[in-house]
């Protein structure tokens, strides 16, 4: 029986992950997941592919105030308070509206990586991810692949960066799933195609060091650059660690 084994978000693009015991999936995914991400002084996109240490950045946001503890220890924790300052940062050719973040967060975090960086929070909570707002994968395909490519068994799944985690299943086999829906939890996803992976999983999870060549390992062993499902939110609903997954069969939904 498929299960849902972990759920890895973070508030902020780019930095660590966190692993809560539930989420609560809404139209545009998990309202808190990415809800801010860093700009330069061009207002373009700074995350893990540009910055790698930001993923040793650990951020919690909670009632209205965002925290981020750096690898020293040093934290810096405030209530979110938003200038008067518009943004529309470019996602990959997508325009996503936002609005600068006071406070000390920016100095911090421009401390601890070396360059002038900026905080945004994103208009439309969920807007702030790649494509779409589910990513999915399941254990069977991260094991096979680590053991076939003899990558690095350590936090190896962290350099995928998927919202959810499945156990019970074949190698590959979520990749049948495109073009049908899959019920977990209390929530319905339609599962669409697959994720392009880039140089972000070439780096360690922790430190964001350039430490295996993760796309050639792709390459070599799958022929392309494709790991791990993209999926849209169908139904609403909570979806917790354990939750049974179901993928109705071709043609039909599940609801």
């Amino acid at each position: 029986m498929a299960a849902v084994s972990r759920i890895s978000v973070t508030p902020v693009k780019g930095t660590a992950l966190l692993h809560p015991e539930r989420i609560e999936l809404g139209p545009n995914g998990f309202a808190n997941n990415r809800l801010f991400h860093l700009i330069d002084d061009e207002g373009t996109l700074v995350n893990g592919k540009k910055c790698g240490p930001l993923v040793g950045v650990r951020c919690v946001y909670y009632g209205g105030v965002l925290s981020m503890q750096f690898p020293d220890g040093s934290t810096v924790a405030e209530r979110v308070v938003l200038a008067q300052e518009r943004t529309e940062t470019n996602f990959y050719g997508r325009p996503v509206g936002g609005t600068v973040v006071g406070g000390g967060f920016a100095a911090a975090v421009s401390d601890f990586v070396g360059r002038a960086l900026r905080l945004v929070r994103v208009d439309v909570p969920g807007a702030g991810v790649d494509v779409h707002p589910v990513t999915l994968i399941s254990t069977a395909t991260l094991e096979h692949l680590q053991s076939e490519v003899d990558a690095p068994a350590a936090h190896w799944a962290d350099r995928f960066r998927m919202l959810l985690a499945l156990d019970g299943l074949e190698p590959y086999e979520e990749e049948s799933w495109g073009g049908r829906e899959v019920t977990i939890g209390e929530a319905v996803l339609a599962v669409d195609r697959l994720v392009g992976r880039c140089v972000v999983t070439k780096q360690n999870p922790r430190d964001g060091s350039r430490d295996f060549n993760t796309l050639d390992a792709l390459q070599s062993s799958r022929g392309g650059l494709l790991l791990g499902m993209y999926a849209t939110v169908t139904k609403a609903g909570t979806v917790r660690r354990g939750d049974v997954v179901s993928a109705a069969e071709p043609g039909k939904d599940n609801r």
